[in-house]
């Protein structure tokens, strides 16, 4: 009984520490689908007008909730002395996803552009790209966009969000 009561417990375990390493392997590939995705900043661009200054997006099908409740994205644009700057949040909903949120901004009036990185967060927390340019023609328009992904269960899932104002 003793040796059966062991067996089990090590068995139990076992599948305890192969299950974790699951887990890591599945957000180790969510990772690396949101580092590869790949952005078209022509078509995104071309879309400015159809985007709002924020976004509830994705599926997280771990919650059985509907659809936008897996992350939640937005693209604020600022002026600060002289610089116009243009922030992008993804945040996660879902412990298990990856986010990430990579903008642009550009001064219309110029057509210059400036691209921000593209930053990362697990779970709950915010990835947050900046990009800035400086405003030396005065009142001219800027717009920023942000493209946002975020993954569940094998799944990677992207939005937009736009936001222009006037400095």
């Amino acid at each position: 009984m003793k040796k059966m009561l062991t067996l089990g417990l090590v068995g139990v375990l076992s599948a305890s520490i192969f299950m974790g390493g699951g887990s890591a392997s599945a957000q180790t590939a969510e990772e690396q689908m949101t580092e590869d995705y790949t952005i078209n900043w022509n078509s995104v661009w071309s879309n400015l007008p159809n985007f709002g200054d924020d976004v509830d997006f994705g599926t997280a099908a771990s919650t059985g909730s509907g659809i936008g409740s897996l992350a939640k994205g937005s693209t604020a644009v600022s002026l600060s002395g002289s610089t116009v700057s243009s922030t992008g949040k993804t945040t996660g909903r879902v412990l298990s996803t990856v986010t990430s949120a990579t903008t642009s901004l550009r001064d219309v009036a110029r057509a210059v552009t400036a691209n921000g990185g593209k930053r990362m967060a697990v779970g709950t927390f915010t990835a947050t790209s900046k990009a800035s340019l400086g405003n030396s023609t005065g009142k001219s328009p800027f717009s920023g966009v942000t493209v946002h992904t975020a993954t569940d269960s094998g799944k990677l899932y992207s939005s937009n969000t736009g936001n222009t104002k006037a400095y």
